[in-house]
């Protein structure tokens, strides 16, 4: 049994009309008007947008927490290989008065893209040498 449409011996769904457009084509001939376009648009491209409005309102709270715990978790450990690895050279260091020789380490430390200062408080907290770049409005 030939498929509907079957035109000059090739299988087909759609056969050409009479002006040679497909019939179910949207074409200028065809006729597409703006009522078609509105349907479309009401009935398929709204709801998708409500359902993707609602997904990111939804996942937002959750990527925020995800961001902050991985900026978090990269801070502490950045921190720690950097102590690590001046851990020698700063208990050398902070015996001796005056402290230039540990500003020095601190900017040599800052130059990295990724730092923006550092600095050294003492045991009650309070800030005592820090690099050029620390800002003034953290102590």
């Amino acid at each position: 049994m030939a498929a509907a449409g079957a035109d000059n011996g090739r299988a087909g769904l759609l056969s050409p009309d009479q002006d040679g457009t497909r019939a179910g084509y949207c074409t200028p001939q065809n006729g597409i008007n703006g009522g078609l376009v509105v349907y479309l648009l009401l009935r398929f491209a709204l709801p998708l947008l409500a359902v993707l409005l609602l997904l990111a309102a939804a996942l937002t709270p959750l990527v925020d927490k995800l961001v902050s715990q991985w900026f978090r978790h990269d801070l502490e450990i950045r921190s720690r290989l950097i102590f690590n690895s001046v851990e020698d050279a700063l208990s050398r260091i902070a015996n001796s008065e005056p402290r230039q020789e540990m500003t020095l380490l601190f900017d040599r430390i800052a130059e990295d893209e990724r730092i923006l200062a550092i600095g050294w408080c003492s045991p009650s907290g309070n800030l005592e040498t820090a690099s050029k770049a620390w800002p003034q409005n953290v102590a």
